[in-house]
């Protein structure tokens, strides 16, 4: 059953929830109260988007057994979905609290404090999160976020440079730093950046229409025109 619970484990992780569901099958005709069988089930049910299925499934498997930290990130995910945040972070916290190690739950954890407008507690959850796994972009792009939103300028500015220096070729730092820049009023600093994200994503046109707004916004109309001309 260990090795069935394995595989299915790595089909659903790489997006096969069809090859998944035999395996689960076999592990519940074996045990219909297999608390695993019933987690996997669930991410089975999560992955198809039926989110009550999924959530009584998680919540049955917790009932069978409290201490897998999985069964708690996924309730907390689908929570989440569902749009029941105070459950979902409850579920998250207690994911965390049985396994501190647990990257994705600290991840879950930030981006939704950090839509609750909890700037203290998203910086917290993004930061454990980097901890755990230094080059997680959307942790780094997260804990950069927070800060902003905390209002603490410099921080963010070293968060976002860091994440510059470790993903030079790639335009989300850029961006991150010119929303900063735009938030302190330096728009001209704000147009040199946008320039800069534009330069690795050409192809961006959100980032080319931030980029004429902020050309705009810094006086440079004739450089908006020039590059309008050029696209």
């Amino acid at each position: 059953t260990s090795a069935r619970q394995a595989l299915a484990e790595l089909k659903l992780t790489s997006g096969q929830a069809a090859e998944a569901k035999p395996l689960v099958q076999a592990i519940l005709e074996a045990d219909a109260h297999d608390p695993v069988g019933l987690y996997l089930k669930g991410r089975i049910a999560l992955a198809e988007n039926d989110l009550l299925q999924a959530a009584g499934l998680f919540d049955e498997a917790i009932g069978r057994n409290a201490n897998l930290p999985g069964v708690h990130l996924y309730l907390g995910l689908t929570r989440l979905a569902q749009g029941r945040t105070d459950s979902a972070l409850d579920a998250l916290r207690e994911a965390v609290r049985l396994d501190n190690a647990n990257q994705p739950a600290h991840l879950a954890l930030a981006r939704a404090y950090l839509a609750e407008q909890k700037p203290v507690e998203a910086e917290k959850e993004a930061w454990q999160a980097l901890q755990l796994n230094p080059s997680n972009l959307e942790a780094a792009v997260i804990f950069g976020d927070a800060l902003v939103l905390g209002r603490h300028w410099a921080k963010a500015e070293n968060a976002y440079g860091a994440i510059i220096r470790q993903l030079p070729g790639h335009p989300v730092g850029y961006v991150k730093m010119a929303a900063l820049r735009k938030v302190q009023g330096q728009s001209a600093e704000m147009a040199s950046l946008f320039s800069q994200a534009l330069s690795h994503a050409p192809e961006d046109l959100v980032i080319l229409q931030d980029y004429l707004m902020a050309l705009v916004e810094s006086k440079q109309e004739q450089q908006a025109d020039r590059v309008m001309g050029e696209y």
